[in-house]
């Protein structure tokens, strides 16, 4: 009987947390519906110890990790150690590094197989034997039609452990919710665009919320979470969204990343309705040149208004800000400061840009051997730009901390 592992590495900085892993409960709901009937487990380095997991591998005949730039490090020593005792299993690597550096990744000894892109495809060639003989990199057609996809499989990520630690921090059973996949932008400092390119895809609303209602009854959440990086692509589908849960009496709240050119009034207060309680928009930057740089598309003038209109529909307000842009100036960073003042949110961030594989700013010689574990996706130590040092953009960020310090977002606090 065919016995695979999943695991999901640990992130090698202080703080840092820990969302379920959702990706590869897709994955894992994926293989099963395919007709598979050997076993399926998963570990998190975030709750299980590096002896739990290896052990657990000892048997396994594949060994799958899901994950970012920050947790390769803890995946390579996994996949050594395993190795060490169990040399015939084949070791596969996904996510969001392995898809930017395929070719690097697979330069590792301990690893067999990399998957390029959304991982479900791919991970099922590699299980049914369908790759060739010397194939390491193994591209995954992306799911066309998400409404196809069974829903991800929690009990197999072991959520609950996840709504647990939320509950602890912040008083509520928090989880995550997938509205679609892919980005039509390409802001040079996020490697979304790598994953999916401009396949843009929804699921449908009703189906949405067959889902949204098997979480709250399964695990009575307080809070959904959209891990999208904006459900806003397309305002119609959220107004549709909206309207269903409405009509359904959908009985959780909601928060979701929003773009802020693709937003009208009757949308806001669409959401409202809908119990949406937050929503969080990438200001980034105060500076109308940056905002061209950085090619967010859009305007000062059109952020201005969705938090003037999303304050008037009852919303609170999460603003994300960044600081380390190419060529920007101390006039830049001060045009920041006073736009921040001005929008008033009710959460704030400020993120030192870090140039992780996968996006515009990634160097593939100036960064191959940077030690990824030791970057935050609020702060880092290797990061600098014409204008500053490194310690010049903690400097920048520790006085916006203090400044907005009653606003802070809860990374930020801790």
């Amino acid at each position: 009987m065919t016995r695979i592992i999943f695991i999901q590495p640990k992130v090698g900085y202080k703080g840092a947390s820990f969302w379920d892993a959702l990706g590869i409960g897709y994955i894992i709901s994926y293989i099963k519906a395919s007709g598979f009937s050997g076993e399926i487990e998963f570990y998190s380095g975030a709750f299980d110890s590096d002896d739990v997991i290896i052990k657990a591998c000892s048997n396994a005949d594949f060994v799958g990790f899901g994950f970012t730039s920050p947790q390769m490090k803890h995946a390579l020593h996994l996949s050594r150690k395993i190795k060490g005792i169990n040399p015939n299993c084949k070791t596969v690597f996904g996510g969001w590094h392995p898809t930017a550096v395929p070719e690097q990744t697979a330069s590792n000894p301990e690893v067999d197989y990399v998957v390029v892109g959304e991982g479900e495809e791919g991970m099922l060639k590699i299980i049914n034997g369908e790759v060739g003989k010397d194939e390491r990199i193994v591209f995954s057609e992306p799911i066309g039609n998400l409404d196809e996809l069974p829903f991800p499989d929690r009990k197999a990520i072991k959520v609950e452990r996840h709504i647990q630690v939320a509950y602890r921090e912040n008083g509520e059973r928090i989880t995550s919710i997938q509205g679609g996949r892919g980005c039509p932008f390409q802001c040079i400092f996020c490697s979304e665009y790598l994953m999916t390119k401009d396949l843009v895809r929804r699921r449908a609303p009703s189906k949405l919320v067959n889902e949204i209602e098997y979480v709250i009854d399964e695990y009575s959440v307080d809070l959904l979470k959209f891990v999208d990086p904006e459900i806003n692509s397309s305002i119609q589908w959220v107004k549709d969204f909206c309207k269903e849960a409405i009509k359904r009496k959908v009985d959780v709240k909601f928060e979701a990343n929003l773009h802020a050119t693709l937003i009208d009034r009757e949308m806001l207060e669409l959401m409202k309705k809908a119990n949406f309680r937050q929503i969080d928009i990438g200001v980034e930057t105060g500076s109308p040149r940056m905002l061209k740089v950085i090619r967010k598309g859009t305007t000062i003038e059109q952020i201005k208004k969705v938090f003037k209109w999303s304050k008037e529909a009852g919303l609170l307000r999460r603003a994300y800000f960044m600081v380390g842009f190419p060529d920007e100036t101390p006039e830049d960073v001060e045009l920041t400061f006073k736009l921040a003042e001005e929008l008033d949110p009710d959460v704030v961030g400020m993120t030192i840009l870090c140039p992780f594989p996968g996006t515009t700013l990634y160097d593939s010689n100036l960064y191959k051997e940077v030690d990824w574990s030791k970057a935050d996706e609020y702060r880092n130590d290797l990061y600098r730009t014409r204008k500053f040092s490194n310690e010049e953009l903690k400097a920048i960020q520790d006085k916006f901390v203090k400044a907005f310090k009653n606003k802070l977002c809860y990374r930020l606090k801790s």
